[in-house]
């Protein structure tokens, strides 16, 4: 009992030192990477990095009200670095002889850092919601964790669908010469095709989010068409294995190149 008590106060201070260092994003700007002294401490530091590491490895053990912070604290922190990248963006076009037409590479780790530790809890979530489709027998408490596993469900793609909506829209700003990092950028489509894996029906596909997963597909198709062959690939094995795919395919079929943005 006292090693779990421990376990979980390490786990409580972790999530803590994510909600602090996240104070300093939520208002902050591009020049809080940008820094040209060699001593001053990196946002996106080591130590942010293992405790970001840490608990999304054991996200699937720690305690509800624990994870709970920790995804609050990682959708908080993507969510704000895409608005550092749309206002840097913005404001690089509207003043174009302002010098740096393009991201630090700090910034640039941090965004991707960000970015894959919110593929991965995805992942461990989708993998945990596959495991309870079946389950007849639910308790009250079982009911509980399942509307608990659809709010995290919730609020990873929306977190996930604006960190795509900035890369796309803003890819000129974040890569050099324009030319992403494929296994960077294709990252929400990885987690779109689970979504769309679980979206069954009317029901499994609200909870699945698999609206958010076609509109993700879209526009990555629709600003990188040198991922469009590796994206077609992709949801041919998909059509195979699923039959509930075909009309979703058609759909998203219909989505690509309505709004381009690239």
């Amino acid at each position: 009992d006292d090693d779990e008590a421990s376990r979980a106060e390490s786990f409580d201070a972790l999530v803590l030192q994510l909600e602090n260092g996240n104070r300093s994003v939520l208002g902050g700007s591009i020049a809080l990477f940008e820094s040209e002294d060699d001593d001053e401490e990196l946002w996106n530091n080591e130590e942010r990095m293992q405790a970001m590491y840490t608990l999304v490895r054991k996200s699937s053990s720690i305690a509800a009200q624990t994870k709970a912070r920790l995804i609050d604290a990682l959708c908080e922190a993507v969510h704000s670095l895409g608005r550092i990248l749309t206002d840097f963006a913005i404001s690089t076009t509207t003043k174009p002889n302002n010098g740096q037409q393009v991201v630090s590479e700090e910034f640039r780790s941090a965004f991707s850092f960000h970015i894959y530790m919110l593929f991965s809890v995805m992942f461990f979530t989708e993998s945990e919601a596959k495991g309870t489709v079946g389950i007849k027998d639910r308790k009250n408490d079982s009911r509980s964790e399942q509307m608990e596993l659809n709010a995290v469900r919730s609020a990873c793609a929306k977190a996930m669908l604006s960190a795509c909506i900035a890369m796309c829209k803003h890819k000129s700003h974040l890569w050099q010469r324009g030319v992403a990092d494929e296994a960077v950028a294709m990252l929400p489509c990885r987690i779109a095709y689970q979504m769309l894996e679980a979206s069954t029906g009317v029901v499994a596909r609200k909870v699945a989010c698999g609206d958010i997963a076609l509109e993700i597909i879209s526009i990555t198709i629709d600003s990188s068409a040198h991922l469009l062959s590796q994206i077609v690939a992709a949801l041919v094995d998909l059509l195979h294995a699923y039959e509930h795919l075909a009309p979703l395919v058609a759909e998203l079929c219909t989505l690509i190149n309505k709004a381009p943005i690239n």
